[in-house]
């Protein structure tokens, strides 16, 4: 089964995503989540996974559907607690992988270096 997911992009053009608060059973992942782990990239986009409603989200972070919009909701798969905002380093890796972006790839490559690779 594909885990369900959607586009938007924030109501307010000006958001920063480290103004963004996000509700609880809710983590960053994608590029905006390797910025955090990094401090390497500068991210335009992100991944928010989640274990709320979409459109309960939607309304708490003020976000429109957008198919070309640089935040993508993907419904939340895991069941253990997170301490942390984002997503295990893991998932960021392969989120980041998913895309031919040499900036992103780079990134990638410190998140293994740094959090998989021992991990294994």
């Amino acid at each position: 089964q594909k885990l369900k997911q959607k586009s938007y992009r924030f109501l307010d053009t000006e958001t920063d995503f480290k103004t963004i608060v996000l509700p609880e059973n809710t983590y960053w992942g994608g590029a905006y989540a390797a910025e955090i782990l990094t401090k390497y990239l500068n991210a335009n986009s992100g991944i928010i996974y989640t274990g709320l409603d979409f459109q309960e989200l939607m309304k708490e972070l003020r976000l429109l559907p957008d198919n070309k919009g640089n935040i993508t909701v993907v419904e939340k798969f895991w069941t253990e607690d997170i301490r942390t905002n984002t997503v295990n380093p893991m998932l960021v890796f392969a989120d980041l992988t998913t895309d031919n972006d040499q900036r992103l790839l780079e990134t990638a490559n410190l998140i293994y270096k740094d959090y998989v690779e021992n991990n294994l």
